[in-house]
């Protein structure tokens, strides 16, 4: 056995795994991150347990508390949003519902967007509520709707940056002055736009969600979700209540993730110019009713997305068919199979969605109805095909509607 004093050791001449961490010492060391399976770490003593779990050692005990893949992850997501800190969790709802245990309690009020992806609508008006915890749905574009649920003094106002599925864009700059004056907390779910089109904490938010499950992982491979926010005094009780409630992700997935974080503002930046064009291409054709995409200036929120996206206007889209049904999306569907009826979102292949029967399918037909979610709504997410193709595959697909 060499001491340390002497020159790094071969990978031949390692005779132990304390040896063989030495060959990287000053001399080489992984370009990608490595995967780090452990559910468990070797700790020294019980000192040195002490000094992890108060924060005076850097290290892992038990991966379910945090784990070096979660921690890369998480750091550059921090990068990308500007903010002070972020936790990895097991998926998009983890996240979501890790905001608001860390922020709210028993007898807090959220003045939340009406436009918001089922599943989050279901969690608002289903579980929060035996927590003692109440949601007012607004119009938050419509100065009435958004005085009223003021009124009635909401703890936090919660939306989404780009709605799902209408890609419908509330003006960030106006709620949070109106939040600010009345000391009401913000948190938005930016999965939609990522922070390649806006970073909702420079814009004074307080906390941010994103689900990595669809555009900045981008293989549809990964189930992950991050919560990320402004107030550092906030962050050792987040980070216990994910552990305690089991919202931890897995190493395969963050590390999974941390791949496709490399090229997701490149893949985002080729679908949104794409998306802008095939949404403009898709408004010529006679079967379509309407197209929804902010970036088009017929848009009702085309001016406030002008105002706080960078980048373009994402790669989000929907439309309905003219006098269509479910039959007819049905027919678009099974004719089109280029492009894949997948309920997701952000992969490198362009994908169909339904909104009626797949993110919106346990709203009741009342409450899709009033958020115009209609059985001849479509939501496209556009991918890194050339545009052409796309839309040629589009259109060939619409022409068996009958």
């Amino acid at each position: 056995m060499k001491s340390s004093n002497d020159e790094p050791l071969k990978p031949s001449e390692a005779t132990s795994l304390e040896e063989y961490s030495r060959i990287f010492e000053g001399t080489t060391k992984p370009l990608a991150t490595p995967l780090f399976t452990s559910s468990v770490y070797q700790i020294k003593d019980l000192d040195h347990l002490d000094e992890l779990y108060e924060g005076k050692a850097i290290g892992y005990s038990y991966a379910r508390d945090g784990h070096p893949n979660a921690t890369y992850l998480a750091v550059k997501l921090n990068q990308l949003h500007q903010a002070p800190w972020g936790i990895i969790c097991g998926s998009g709802m983890a996240a979501l519902s890790l905001g608001f245990l860390t922020t709210l309690r028993r007898g807090d009020r959220i003045l939340a967007s009406r436009s918001l992806y089922g599943r989050t609508s279901t969690l608002l008006r289903q579980e929060l509520p035996r927590l003692g915890i109440e949601t007012i749905f607004a119009d938050l574009s419509n100065g009435k709707e958004l005085e009223k649920g003021l009124q009635q003094k909401p703890r936090m106002i919660f939306w989404e940056t780009i709605s799902n599925p209408l890609v419908q864009v509330i003006d960030i700059p106006k709620i949070v002055a109106k939040a600010k004056d009345q000391k009401i907390l913000t948190f938005v779910d930016n999965t939609f736009a990522t922070p390649n089109l806006v970073r909702p904490i420079d814009w004074g938010i307080d906390f941010v969600m994103e689900s990595l499950t669809k555009i900045l992982s981008g293989h549809g491979d990964v189930t992950l979700g991050y919560f990320a926010g402004k107030d550092k005094e906030i962050l050792p009780f987040a980070n216990q209540l994910c552990s305690v409630w089991g919202f931890s992700a897995n190493p395969f997935d963050c590390w999974q993730a941390e791949r496709g974080l490399e090229t997701y503002a490149i893949r985002l930046q080729q679908a949104s110019v794409s998306a802008l064009w095939i949404a403009e291409q898709l408004q010529t054709l006679p079967v379509i009713e309407n197209v929804f995409y902010p970036g088009l200036t017929g848009h009702p929120d085309h001016t406030i997305a002008t105002k706080i996206f960078q980048n373009g206007f994402g790669s989000m889209m929907s439309f309905t068919l003219k006098n269509g049904n479910r039959q007819q999306v049905n027919q678009l569907f099974k004719h089109s199979p280029a492009i894949s009826f997948s309920p997701s979102l952000g992969c490198l292949q362009t994908t169909f969605s339904y909104p009626w029967s797949t993110s919106h399918r346990y709203d009741s037909p009342a409450e899709k109805n009033r958020q115009n979610i209609t059985e001849n709504l479509i939501r496209l997410s556009i991918g890194i095909e050339p545009k052409e193709e796309i839309f040629s595959r589009l259109k060939e697909a619409l022409s068996f509607i009958s």
